[in-house]
């Protein structure tokens, strides 16, 4: 794998300190806001919680602070626990592999998460899948059996980075999705 051109991102997450259940709205709510994030942001309720959180190819420092004005965007003035996990997020095929040899990658491993929303669980079964069925019906199995089986997965990557570039890429107006009302649109 060619790491060194995978672009790196950083996602951190907090909980929000709310006094009343009562201000728990409880939809999932996705923000595209280019002065928060070249990626994405969300609000989640979750177990009588609120989660906050943003994904970033910028600096740890930047993606607090910018955590931190999400945050105040919604009116939380306290939060704990922040968390943050990086990733690499693939846009090319030379960003994805099969492995050598009898060594077969499978999932983040391989490169095998969505460019656009920075999510592995499915690729991971799947890419899982295709090298328990090559090695299933060739117990001599290579990466070259195994990459030809994952042909379709890699391709679904590659298009799904060239759809965040499009989407991600552009100057957006501040806006928040409800995606738990079919991408409704409204301002912040």
């Amino acid at each position: 794998i060619g790491w060194s051109d995978v672009p790196l991102c950083t996602a951190f997450q907090a909980v929000v300190n709310v006094n009343k259940k009562s201000e728990i709205n409880e939809t999932f709510d996705m923000i595209l806001d280019s002065t928060l994030t070249n990626y994405y942001a969300w609000r989640v309720p979750k177990n009588g919680n609120i989660f906050i959180g943003l994904a970033t190819e910028q600096e740890s420092r930047s993606g607090k602070d910018a955590l931190t004005r999400l945050a105040a965007r919604f009116g939380y003035r306290t939060f704990h626990a922040i968390h943050g996990s990086s990733f690499r997020r693939p846009f090319l095929d030379h960003h994805l592999a099969a492995g050598q040899g009898r060594i077969l990658f499978v999932g983040e491993s391989a490169g095998f998460i969505s460019p656009f929303s920075g999510e592995g669980i499915s690729y991971a079964l799947a890419s899982a899948q295709a090298a328990t069925e090559v090695l299933y019906d060739r117990p001599e199995g290579t990466a070259d059996d195994y990459a030809e089986k994952i042909r379709p997965l890699k391709k679904n990557i590659i298009e799904r980075g060239e759809m965040a570039r499009s989407f991600y890429g552009s100057r957006q107006k501040r806006k928040l999705y409800d995606l738990s009302n079919g991408l409704k649109e409204r301002e912040l």
